[in-house]
């Protein structure tokens, strides 16, 4: 039961303020709405904004990949005209669970230069 709450409360932020990306690994991809949010690292190093600038994290709900599995680095994650790639930051992997029911993946990402 608390997991239909949390996928109905994830799915009305997608709705809010989710974007279309598509998510690839090597020549896969698959196309859903994520919802972006902002990165830990500018919120913990306000005075180093601007080295943290192309840090981005994503609240993927894990049913939109299930055919890759788990989030891995080297991933990436096309956003109109930007390209992220998931990676691991600071010593932490590149995704963590969102929620206590294991629905929404929590992915770090760097923008692509």
């Amino acid at each position: 039961m608390f997991g239909d709450a949390i996928a109905a409360a994830f799915a009305a932020a997608c709705r809010v303020a989710g974007r279309a990306v598509s998510y690839q690994r090597g020549t896969v991809s698959v196309e859903f709405t994520a919802c972006p949010g902002s990165s830990p690292f500018e919120a913990a190093n306000l005075a180093e904004v601007a080295i943290h600038a192309n840090a981005r994290n994503y609240y993927i709900a894990a049913s939109a990949i299930a055919d890759f599995g788990e989030p891995e680095a080297g991933d990436s994650i096309s956003d109109g005209a930007e390209v992220y790639r998931v990676t691991e930051m600071d010593g932490l992997p590149p995704w963590t669970w969102a929620d206590t029911e294991h629905l929404v993946f929590r992915v770090h990402t760097k923008r692509h230069e």
